[in-house]
């Protein structure tokens, strides 16, 4: 097919609204529990979402509005009242009464209804923010006999390593599961702690000419001074940061191990992460060594093994970690492998999953999803940082 300059840039405003949906089947640390499990995938079909197995058999009929992987035994899922979660066998746990809802980690999850948010345990009930005197109703607090209004989060993350943050007023602070404040609200903005480190912005100081970032540990303590334009939850032994415009890698020490030199960058997996050099894409090891050259006009990051990258003709395929092509770019759009399985979009523009070897396990709808043009922010965000599922898990 040739491409001109007017269709290449129609065809790339239709991938990009195309992204936010293969985003919604991208998230490795939401899905990990189930390889021991029968696995269970969403997919579109014409009456709406239904759920299938790894044979592209439908094990869970639906339909809904939106459905998203499992985590911790249930899924979130969207009908005509809101957002709420089934479990493997289909049934409406905790019913969808929620403007928001995020996948379970921990045994928590993040809910938003009525403008404010909190999180709900797995029977869904609302356990944080902690309001002893309230009793369940219409939203998440309702007790007119309460002279004290009882705390209010204004935003809210997962939990990750025992502590979510939580906007209280303007700043953000660190919960613990019970909703005792751990670490205190003094960050402008606040990312999710791994690896032992969160990413959190400190008000300008003085004269200076903006914010930075900089790291923190479970303490509270900044191990990691705030001298960064950006920075992102370690992974791999890796903190990303934007620095000067160019993004790059620091280890645990603040130590800057990745120069930052390139125009675009991804967290680190499989043990190794995705850069960009003018305008292509290639992958890099922990110590910033490109392994695969940038020879690709787009790609995702490595999972199972399998990376998916887009040729020149826009056309998505996949290669293994050490560069070489597995499965030929027959695609319109690829996603990252989970489970075994790849939700691809196939030449048709149907889309549907595919095994390691490229065989077509199930085949869906066609066209754009409906819910792609409705606010899901995509890992582009500058707020955001993994090439996955953005459900206020990740910085």
């Amino acid at each position: 097919m040739m491409h001109t300059k007017g269709n290449r840039w129609a065809f790339s405003k239709h991938i990009s609204r195309l992204v936010v949906f293969m985003l919604i089947f991208s998230s490795p640390s939401l899905i990990a529990e189930e390889t021991a499990k029968k696995r269970i995938f969403p997919i579109e079909r014409d009456g709406g979402y239904t759920y299938i197995d790894g044979q592209g058999n439908t094990v869970i009929s639906g339909p809904f509005q939106e459905a998203h992987h499992f985590s911790e035994d249930l899924a979130v899922i969207k009908n005509k009242e809101g957002y709420g979660y089934i479990d493997r066998s289909g049934n409406q746990v905790i019913p969808a009464r929620f403007d928001y809802a995020s996948s379970f980690r921990e045994g928590l999850a993040v809910v938003r209804f009525g403008g404010e948010w909190g999180f709900v345990n797995t029977e869904g009930t609302l356990v944080l923010p902690p309001d002893p005197l309230a009793e369940s109703a219409g939203s998440l607090h309702e007790n007119p006999g309460n002279p004290k209004p009882p705390l209010v989060y204004s935003h809210a993350k997962g939990f990750r390593e025992g502590l979510a943050p939580v906007l209280i007023g303007d700043k953000y602070g660190y919960i613990d599961k019970h909703g005792e404040m751990i670490i205190p609200p003094l960050f402008v903005k606040a990312g999710v702690f791994s690896e032992g480190l969160a990413p959190v912005k400190l008000e300008k100081p003085g004269n200076a000419p903006d914010s930075r970032w900089g790291y923190i540990d479970r303490s509270g303590t900044l191990v990691i001074n705030p001298r960064f334009e950006s920075a992102w939850s370690f992974s791999g032994g890796r903190g990303r940061i934007l620095l000067e415009g160019r993004y790059g890698f620091v280890d645990r020490s603040g130590t800057l191990v990745v120069p930052a030199r390139f125009s675009l960058a991804r967290d680190y997996s499989n043990g190794l992460a995705k850069v960009r050099i003018e305008e292509k894409y290639g992958f890099i090891n922990e110590n910033g060594k490109m392994i695969v050259d940038p020879l690709f006009s787009d790609a995702w990051s490595f999972s199972e093994g399998l990376a998916p990258v887009m040729n020149e003709s826009y056309l998505w395929g996949y290669i293994d970690t050490k560069g070489r092509r597995v499965i030929p770019p027959h695609y319109h759009l690829a996603d990252s492998f989970r489970r075994g399985l790849a939700n691809v979009m196939f030449s048709d523009y149907r889309r549907g999953y595919i095994d390691r070897s490229g065989r077509v396990v199930a085949i869906g709808k066609g066209g754009i999803p409906p819910f792609c043009q409705v606010g899901f922010y995509t890992a582009q965000d500058s707020e955001l940082g993994r090439d996955m599922l953005i459900d206020n898990h990740s910085r």
